[in-house]
């Protein structure tokens, strides 16, 4: 029996059924990785805690051997809760819309509050961090904190990286208002800057749990932003978060 082609709205339909399907397949391909990848980094931790809790219980560990494994426990532990809010979190990212507070926001005061939490962390490290420019301007975005945890999760990933300085800079560029953060490190592995902002994405030197950038990435397009990354001339890494102007400059 001769095939009938599909032609017309027909035609539309079954390619408009194809798509979806071809959606449906991806989300499920990704959604396989991200509980493959969870499940791994949660797997961790959890053997670490079990194996210095049975060897306690049994008495392998003792005296300052048991000290140093209840140390271990608690950092674990602690690691343990992160990667589960920053879990919860990304979640509630994807599927909530009532988690957005906006309003108003001054640039320039919130950078301030960046640097505030950036200066400890840089020295605690042993690392510089400084403001090279501001530009100072109105922007909306969510008051709640979110924005303010997207900027210093790239903060923090910058200074991770450094050898010995992190730079960020505000400036307004083509009509957008581009907030900048470089280091001075090795820069991003070819092989992993497509695809760093997805979900337990780690370079060479590793990370905390490999969901700060991804978190970072669904504040900023949720907010209206665009953020990219890219490698420096001088080897260094930049991070840029973008957004378009709408209010008037503050000067």
């Amino acid at each position: 029996m001769e095939e009938i082609k599909a032609t017309g709205e027909i035609k539309e339909v079954e390619q408009s059924v194809v798509e979806m399907a071809n959606e449906l397949n991806n989300f499920i391909q990704s959604q396989h990785h991200f509980f493959q990848n969870a499940s791994h980094e949660l797997k961790t931790p959890l053997m670490t805690i079990q194996g210095y809790a049975e060897g306690i219980k049994d008495g392998i560990f003792e005296g300052e051997d048991a000290e140093r494994g209840l140390n271990v426990m608690v950092a674990e532990i602690n690691r343990l809760k992160k990667i589960i809010n920053e879990i919860i979190l990304l979640a509630k990212l994807d599927s909530e819309a009532d988690i957005y507070h906006v309003k108003k926001v001054n640039v320039e005061q919130f950078i301030e509050k960046v640097m505030e939490r950036a200066i400890p962390i840089a020295n605690d490290q042993n690392k510089e961090i400084i403001l090279t420019k501001i530009t100072n301007h109105i922007l909306s975005f969510d008051e709640g904190g979110k924005m303010l945890q997207a900027v210093m999760n790239i903060v923090t990933n910058a200074i991770r990286h450094a050898h010995q300085r992190v730079e960020i800079s505000v400036r307004t560029e083509n009509n957008q208002l581009r907030i900048e953060v470089v280091d001075d490190g090795n820069g991003i592995d070819e092989d992993v800057i497509q695809k760093l902002f997805h979900r337990f994405v780690k370079g060479k030197s590793g990370g905390e749990t490999g969901l700060g950038l991804a978190i970072a990435r669904a504040i900023v397009e949720r907010s209206g932003g665009i953020i990219k990354a890219e490698n420096t001339i001088n080897k260094g890494a930049k991070f840029s978060i973008l957004f378009t102007k709408h209010e008037k400059n503050t000067d």
